[in-house]
């Protein structure tokens, strides 16, 4: 179990102190995926459907119709996920005094609650596959978004056929230029029969290579040829090298960074993946449920310190899946 020793404490009682972390607290996926139903069981199920193709032949007058054709639908599942992060504090290091600290015990606990929420985004965001509990160590888990967006069939409770996204970019990503990226914007225009607005959660590096995308021709012959002018205010003294919205005829995206994509499910160490893969998704076809928000217990000191817990139980759902699409590379 993680906690907190004296031994661990470098810095006790002096007059210049304060603890100065550089990890980021953000999560701007869970800031965009609205709340939805209650689960009523750690297995939900929910309809999906889509037009199917008809005939586009008349009728003759006087003829009675004998072709009846129907509306059918599909069910997506998929299973919840406990998750919880535990803290503690050794007796020792409850009795220490820390410069700044009133209570370490208080500060440990506020932390749990944000290495959960971090926990849970890097969870949703991952190549997480759901699972139902069994045996002595094997939990149930969520099926998290780049499983959802997979063109193929997942080996648990699988989207059907017909309901996955029809593409998706695995390429080097020096590779992934305009063009590939607007073959895979006409793939998911056609799945919704509309262009589509994605919102882009992407790693920094793909970030980056986006961004490129407005200062270079990579469809160049020759040479690389420069797209734009650079707008250099002399007062500002500013460079402008970013773009975060793209239009392209078969849809719209805005891109936001994300350093929380494709952690290790083992670890939950950042992986290749994480900072050149991307989510292009409509928030609007996602909801998290939840079973039981997020939660503080306080567990009994056996005399080694202060302990406790924060969980979470809840479920990823994507509504449906098509017009969406994923980029998922290591190099």
């Amino acid at each position: 179990m993680p906690g907190m020793y004296e031994k661990d404490q470098t810095i006790k009682k002096q007059p210049v102190g304060g603890i100065h972390n550089v990890k980021s607290e953000e999560t701007p996926l869970l800031r965009l995926l609205p709340s939805g139903p209650k689960p009523k069981g750690m297995l939900d199920e929910w309809q999906n459907e889509t037009y199917d193709d008809t005939p586009l032949t008349g009728n003759m007058d006087g003829k009675d119709t004998t072709k009846f054709n129907k509306q059918g639908r599909v069910t997506l599942q998929a299973y919840g996920m406990w998750q919880d992060e535990p803290w503690m504090v050794s007796k020792l290091a409850e009795v220490t005094e820390i410069v700044g600290m009133a209570q370490e015990s208080a500060r440990q606990k506020r932390h749990s609650s944000v290495k959960l929420k971090l926990k849970v985004e890097r969870s949703c965001a991952s190549q997480m596959t759901t699972q139902a509990e069994s045996g002595a160590d094997k939990e149930y888990r969520i099926r998290a978004m780049f499983d959802w967006l997979s063109p193929d069939a997942q080996s648990v409770l699988p989207v059907p056929a017909g309901f996955r996204p029809g593409s998706e970019y695995t390429g080097a990503l020096a590779s992934l230029t305009p063009s590939a990226f607007e073959a895979l914007l006409y793939q998911a225009a056609s799945e919704k029969s509309a262009p589509v607005t994605l919102t882009g959660f992407v790693g920094m590096l793909l970030k980056r290579q986006m961004s490129l995308w407005g200062q270079l021709d990579s469809s160049a012959g020759a040479t690389d040829k420069a797209l734009t002018s650079y707008n250099l205010n002399a007062s500002d003294k500013k460079l402008m090298q970013i773009i975060n919205r793209f239009e392209f005829d078969a849809g719209t995206v805005t891109t936001i960074p994300n350093f929380n994509l494709a952690h290790d499910i083992t670890t939950g160490a950042a992986t290749a993946y994480s900072s050149r893969s991307g989510l292009f998704v409509d928030p609007r076809m996602w909801n998290l449920g939840f079973m039981q928000g997020y939660e503080a217990a306080t567990l009994p000191n056996l005399g080694g310190g202060p302990r406790g817990f924060i969980d979470v139980i809840y479920l990823l759902r994507c509504l449906n899946a098509l017009g969406q699409f994923r980029v998922l590379t290591n190099s």
